[in-house]
């Protein structure tokens, strides 16, 4: 388990870690499946246990941006979603990507239930996996789902980055269940 890191220790964390992680391809062809799987290995080991273009529905998806192409890698199942490892691709080769990611500071009211409008963003930490990812070309933004666990509540903590540099801009809590659901903006904290 990644260790927290402030906000800038996070940031030179995970830029030190996309700049080293795959050796430099300076003028190589743009990579094919199997190298992106090859990849994959390298840098996630063997909890990236899916087989894309195997197993149903899971599919190597590649997006062009302006100067790069962003690559989606299904990894793993965990109980209810599917975490996709990124990749971005230059003239310069294959580059890992890893995300700055909330934790969660749950607060509990007098009969032990969490009182989630107390819910505060505790640190970050950098991963390279994202939860049920969604990739929206037009906004600019790749989306994250993590489900909190069932018993804790229904819902998510959603986290938003921008697809030019991977750099987190939003995390909110979502709540829903039987009464009308309730969306806590938890990151950044916005003035009252």
């Amino acid at each position: 388990m990644p260790a927290k890191m402030t906000a800038l220790s996070g940031f030179l964390a995970v830029s030190i870690m996309a700049a080293l992680a795959v050796p430099d391809r300076a003028g190589a062809a743009m990579a094919d499946d199997s190298a992106v799987l090859a990849a994959r290995a390298e840098v996630h080991g063997a909890d990236c246990n899916l087989k894309p273009n195997a197993d149903p529905g899971l599919a190597i998806e590649r997006y062009k941006l302006r100067y790069k192409t962003l690559i989606q890698v299904p990894c793993r199942y965990t109980i209810n979603s599917v975490e996709s490892v990124f990749f971005t691709e230059d003239s310069g080769g294959l580059h890992p990507l890893f995300f700055a990611t909330a934790g969660v500071a749950y607060r509990h009211d007098n009969n032990g239930r969490i009182d989630w409008a107390r819910a505060r963003i505790d640190g970050f930490t950098a991963v390279g996996e994202l939860s049920d990812a969604s990739i929206d070309t037009k906004a600019g933004v790749i989306h994250s789902n993590i489900r909190l666990a069932p018993g804790e509540a229904d819902g998510a903590i959603l986290s938003v980055y921008r697809l030019a540099d991977a750099a987190l801009i939003r995390v909110e809590i979502d709540i829903t269940g039987k009464k009308a659901p309730v969306r806590i903006f938890a990151w950044p904290v916005k003035k009252r």
